[in-house]
């Protein structure tokens, strides 16, 4: 296989390629918002994995729901409800619903 050898080509020709085609550029990190919201998802789900029961899990999904901000800035007007459930029940899910008020 075949390296790509920079020392070819001159940097302005390659700052005009890019340019002219930005979509072959990588796109720069996501805002703090979006990374926030990654970082908190990640978070979750390490912490869920560590459930060994359906108890521990119920226990964790609690524990993280109340600890939620609901109150973000861009759901300040919305509300939220959280349906429990006992996780024991195989056929049994957990909602949860927002809603936007008006």
């Amino acid at each position: 296989m075949m390296k790509f050898n920079d020392e070819k080509y001159d940097s302005k020709y390659l700052d005009n390629f890019f340019n002219k085609n930005p979509r072959l550029c990588k796109f720069a990190a996501a805002d703090q918002t979006t990374t926030k919201f990654l970082q908190a998802k990640s978070t979750a789900n390490a912490m869920l994995a560590q459930a060994n029961t359906k108890k521990e899990y119920k226990k964790l999904m609690v524990e993280m729901l109340s600890s939620m901000d609901f109150e973000s800035e861009d759901e300040k007007s919305s509300t939220s409800s959280i349906k429990m459930v006992d996780l024991a029940d195989d056929t049994t899910s957990i909602t949860i619903t927002k809603t936007k008020q008006k």
